[in-house]
């Protein structure tokens, strides 16, 4: 799959909120969910998923993006990747995350905005914030 944000928008993305995710660009399998932003793991594989974010603060405000795994229930999470910095310098930032991992058939694979309170997340085109997975074994 590969997901992005709807048309050349900007989003602002709470704390402890999944980045929406909401256009599809191919979606292989029809396991991706955009009116809830996770993708729904099939079978049990090792899965590589990537993603890249332009996020962007007014002021100097800290960042944590975290890849998500969680089962059907929203519960028992476990982190696939993590970015996070202390001192976003009030300007744009492309950053990227890449897992590889086994998991589970029926996991819910989601990217959140952690901390920092709310991150103003700049969606534009495929070339600014995107989420990409596929089963590779």
């Amino acid at each position: 799959f590969v997901v992005d944000g709807t048309g050349s928008q900007s989003v602002s993305v709470a704390q402890g909120a999944r980045v929406p995710f909401n256009e599809e660009v191919r979606d292989h399998g029809s396991n991706f969910d955009t009116s809830n932003y996770f993708f729904l793991t099939p079978v049990a594989g090792v899965y590589m998923f990537h993603v890249q974010i332009y996020t962007y603060h007014a002021t100097v405000v800290a960042y944590d993006f975290r890849l998500f795994s969680h089962d059907t229930s929203n519960t028992n999470g476990e982190i696939l990747a993590r970015v996070r910095d202390g001192r976003d310098t009030g300007s744009g930032q492309n950053i990227n995350m890449t897992a590889i991992s086994y998991i589970p058939a029926n996991r819910r694979i989601s990217v959140y905005n952690e901390v920092g309170g709310a991150r103003n997340i700049y969606f534009g085109n495929i070339s600014h914030t995107f989420f990409s997975g596929c089963l590779i074994g």
